[in-house]
């Protein structure tokens, strides 16, 4: 795996390197931290927040206001 990433980096395969780096390496290792440190992660609240310009991101604060949760 560390070869091909070497060789992703080295032929300048920027986008496909980083997919590949996040995919197979960074998601897996931060869902594993993220259930073992927070426990009732798989029951928590999602939040989809469409587009992170000011208005998304207020449209997602408002949702969150509104929330009993």
């Amino acid at each position: 795996m560390i070869e091909r990433w070497v060789a992703q980096a080295d032929s300048g395969a920027w986008p496909i390197l980083v997919d590949d780096l996040l995919v197979t390496h960074y998601d897996p290792s931060y869902l594993r931290a993220t259930t073992r440190n927070y426990l009732h992660y798989d029951s928590g609240r999602r939040l989809s927040i469409e587009r992170l310009d000011e208005a998304g991101i207020e449209s997602a604060a408002a949702e969150l206001s509104r929330s009993t949760v």
